[in-house]
């Protein structure tokens, strides 16, 4: 497990590398919103009050898809967040690095 997540880190800190912080953040936030909208949806039965609409729309593609079952409405979230982690925790570190050294 540790070797896939070592994979899967350096595979996300070299796709943030081509297309710049901002831009990986902002997919990031779409994506864990929309899997969040996911979680609602599937936990209210598919009608999520107070979700905007686009993140309700996508949470309905995603069950359509097949993605909600079997209890694993947590699996999107869970790896938005870790990517997330991955990401925004390597590039605190440089900064904190940065104003330490610099």
């Amino acid at each position: 497990m540790r070797t896939v997540r070592r994979e899967l880190a350096s595979g996300l800190r070299d796709i943030t590398q081509l297309l710049g912080l901002p831009s990986m953040c902002h997919y990031l936030v779409q994506f864990v919103a929309a899997a969040f909208a996911h979680m609602v949806a599937a936990a209210c039965g598919g009608g999520a009050a107070g979700v905007s609409g686009a993140h309700a729309a996508a949470a309905a593609g995603r069950q359509q898809e097949g993605r909600g079952g079997g209890g694993l409405e947590w699996l999107p979230l869970e790896s938005g967040v870790y990517a997330a982690n991955v990401v925004l925790g390597r590039h605190s570190g440089e900064e904190a690095g940065e104003q330490v050294g610099g």
